[in-house]
């Protein structure tokens, strides 16, 4: 041991084959990383892909950071490959670990459309043929101890991000997990065919790491303490500070310096993400953040006009719309504040660029602000009953946002934000539809929604104490009492249904599984959810249930949709007798 290190910039392609596998090893941090950090990088991979697609560079690089890696095993013979063939993982187990799920999801999609050989291909970056048992694999990423077998039942081994899963049916780093595949998995597969095969390439081509490996752990600690902690990283936003502020005045500065320090202080973390959503909402959202505000800078009269009169009171109302004000003042409303915490709930954050928008154009206006609030909430949960992908749901908020330049106050909120018929018709059957089944998330965030509107209080933004239960078990044998209410036909169409489905605890959910009814009922007259909220109103009142209680329930829960969505036309779906 050396103590020497090489580094060099190589594919994640590359990086995940040949005879390449990555331990993270017992002494590392579980995953953390949360669907916020995970939806930021399949954006940024999706705008990179579509930005990609429009320019004659084909071959521009897309950098992920910084790995280093300890070396433990000897160097294969053939040297030109890139890697060694075992290492251990010290820096870079959040993005490893994501991007294996990306793949995964990319691979179990691509095969259950047929694309076997894309499939195959992917799945070369994922597992690789073992020394073992013949047909055995050994995956390319390893978590540590159990949440290795999570990672790979349900993403890694083929078809794994086909099983369901309920992130609140598991605990720590495992949580996380099943989360972030989940959420992968549904976002993919609301992209087209021809997106998702130019992602696969693009991560494969074109996204590039500086791999840093060692053959001696404390200097690979070193590495790892000189990659992280030598500075402050440099982020877009010290780069905007640089350049608006120091276009000033030197008198004018310390002014300025202290209204951005107190705007970055409110914004918290968000701060970094201010500029995104400015760029969408006041300019071209599709060019890069910093040469568009630059370009704004120039329109706008100068860094000082800017900064006046665009991006501080900007930042002012982006903080308010967090519940953090500057300076304490109330920006927004309660029914405003009400409807941001309900969209906050979202997965993605493509409906803040129109929401900063109208909130900078009419923060004077609190009814104006109520309204479009109450429309913008109502129209994002319809995008997500009906199953809106990706680039349907920027190209919608593109056109507010493009609405609401073009409109001005004269915008007609309501009107813009409504569902044709049609829609209207899509999203009262899907969400009677095995809704549950399409989105796990989805469903949960539809119910909350209900519940609320039932006049349940709003559940506060950490959700995992909530889950989804069935009362009606998805599986049941044959011998099981279930079946002495339902035929076969019934069981499939009910088990589905809206009105089958109530919110309780974990813990309850893991109990009762597929329990009778009345033994469920003893479970559920211990959990504090089930006797509370108002959606689960009624069911253990009940003698039994059966297809006529579960189609009375939906039927109810469907009534509050249409008020609260101003939902009209029939539902196209008939039980089945």
């Amino acid at each position: 041991m050396n103590g020497s290190f090489s580094a060099r910039a190589i594919s994640l392609g590359a990086l995940l084959s040949g005879s390449a596998v990555y331990a993270i090893p017992g002494f590392q941090r579980p995953y953390s990383w949360t669907t916020i950090e995970v939806a930021r990088l399949l954006d940024d991979l999706v705008f990179a892909v579509n930005e990609t697609a429009e320019d004659t560079d084909k071959d521009r690089v897309f950098f992920l950071g910084t790995m280093v890696l300890i070396q433990s095993g000897e160097r294969p013979a053939d040297h030109s490959r890139s890697v060694f063939a075992n290492f251990d993982v010290i820096d870079g187990q959040q993005r490893f670990v994501t991007l294996t799920m990306m793949f995964a999801a990319l691979r179990d999609l691509a095969r259950a459309e047929g694309d076997i050989e894309v499939a195959a291909r992917l799945d070369e970056h994922i597992s690789l043929q073992s020394d073992g048992a013949e047909g055995a694999r050994a995956y390319r990423v390893s978590l540590w101890d159990y949440d290795a077998a999570v990672l790979v039942e349900y993403a890694q081994q083929m078809d794994g991000c086909l099983a369901a899963a309920d992130p609140s049916e598991f605990e720590g780093a495992q949580r996380k997990l099943i989360a972030n595949r989940n959420y992968v998995f549904e976002e993919l597969r609301a992209l087209d065919h021809e997106l998702r095969r130019r992602l696969a390439e693009f991560l494969e081509k074109n996204c590039q790491v500086v791999a840093i490996s060692t053959n001696d752990t404390d200097n690979a600690i070193r590495i790892f303490t000189v990659v992280n902690q030598v500075g402050k990283p440099l982020l877009r936003n010290d780069l905007l500070k640089a350049d608006l502020i120091g276009a000033l005045a030197a008198l004018e500065r310390p002014a300025y310096i202290a209204r951005w320090d107190e705007a970055e202080r409110a914004c918290g973390v968000e701060f970094e993400h201010l500029f995104s959503h400015f760029r969408a909402a006041f300019g071209n959202g599709r060019a890069p953040i910093i040469n568009e505000i630059r370009r704004l800078v120039r329109q706008g009269g100068g860094a000082k006009s800017f900064l006046d009169q665009r991006l501080l009171p900007a930042a002012a109302v982006f903080a308010a719309m967090q519940g953090r004000p500057i300076g304490g003042a109330a920006l927004l409303t309660a029914p405003v504040l009400r409807s941001l915490r309900y969209l906050e709930r979202l997965s993605h954050t493509d409906w803040v660029p129109p929401a900063l928008l109208w909130a900078c154009e009419r923060r004077d206006d609190p009814e104006a602000m109520a309204r479009f609030f109450d429309a913008l909430e109502r129209h994002a949960y319809g995008q997500l009953v009906l199953g809106i992908g990706r680039d349907k749901r920027i190209a919608r908020y593109g056109a507010l946002v493009d609405a609401i330049r073009t409109s001005g106050p004269g915008l007609d909120v309501i009107a813009s934000l409504l569902f044709s018929a049609e829609e209207q018709r899509n999203i009262l059957f899907n969400a009677t539809t095995a809704f549950y089944g399409r989105s796990s998330i989805g469903c949960k965030l539809l119910l909350l929604r209900l519940n609320s509107a039932m006049g349940g209080s709003p559940l506060p933004s950490d959700l995992s104490d909530v889950t989804v239960e069935h009362v009606l078990p998805q599986k049941v044998g044959r011998s099981s009492p279930w079946r002495r209410w339902f035929s076969d036909t019934q069981f499939s169409y009910f088990a589905g249904s809206l009105g089958n489905l109530a919110l309780v605890t974990p813990a309850t959910n893991k109990a009762v599984r597929n329990f009778d009814f009345q033994k469920k009922c003893t479970s559920y007259r211990q959990d504090a959810l089930m006797l509370t909220l108002p959606i689960n109103e009624g069911i253990m009142t009940l003698a039994q249930f059966g297809p006529d209680e579960i189609q009375e329930r939906e039927e109810r829960l469907m009534r509050a949709l249409r008020v609260l969505w101003g939902l009209t036309g029939p539902v196209d779906r008939r039980p089945p007798r």
